[in-house]
């Protein structure tokens, strides 16, 4: 359903502005969109996080954050994972994370992203994914010591198509946690 909610806001992007209406250009009346066709806009409320997501569609600025629950984790995290963050580095080299593949508009769009390590978790080799699912960026790292971290990635969209983001340990581990804290995306530009 997100996926294909997002491919529709992407194409939506690049109508003319003139043709495009949003729930907001209307302060809460009913609209005519065609002969016969009004839509009323739903009541003012806190945002979901789906909504606060789709904020990047439409906007030179936007800037959203996909928090844990938007992400698919591996089997030993697929529980405490998308409520805390949370995982057991703990196994074989694996995919901790990845998701969300939420559809993004064209355009370099930068990505921050908070990992937390504890001390045994900071000796861990990882590799972060940043882009399409097919192309993307790769950055490997060792934290080298606990903490909270913040790394910034981009990457561009010359089209709309689905972003994926990618924790992996690249070595077996015998103890460790890693807490993620989400992804802040933001457009730096348009293509």
């Amino acid at each position: 359903m997100l996926a294909h909610t997002t491919q529709f806001m992407a194409r939506a992007e690049a109508f003319s502005h003139a043709r495009v209406v949003r729930a907001h250009d209307v302060n809460g009346a009913p609209i005519e969109l065609a002969p016969g066709l009004i839509v009323t806009p739903p009541k003012p409320g806190a945002p979901s996080d789906l909504a606060r997501s789709l904020a990047l569609y439409g906007s030179p600025d936007a800037a959203v954050t996909w928090g844990t629950s938007f992400f698919t984790y591996d089997a030993r995290n697929a529980d405490q994972g998308p409520k805390t963050g949370e995982m057991d580095l703990t196994g074989r080299p694996r995919f901790l994370i990845h998701g969300p593949y939420i559809v993004m508009p064209p355009g370099r769009w930068k990505a921050v992203f908070r990992l937390s390590f504890d001390l045994p978790g900071s000796r861990v080799r990882f590799r972060l994914d940043w882009g399409g699912q097919t192309e993307y960026d790769s950055e490997e790292f060792t934290p080298g010591r606990p903490g909270l971290f913040e790394i910034e990635m981009d990457y561009v969209w010359r089209e709309p198509a689905p972003a994926e983001f990618r924790i992996l340990t690249l070595e077996g581990v015998f103890d460790g946690r890693l807490t993620f804290g989400g992804v802040k995306v933001s457009r730096i530009s348009d293509v």
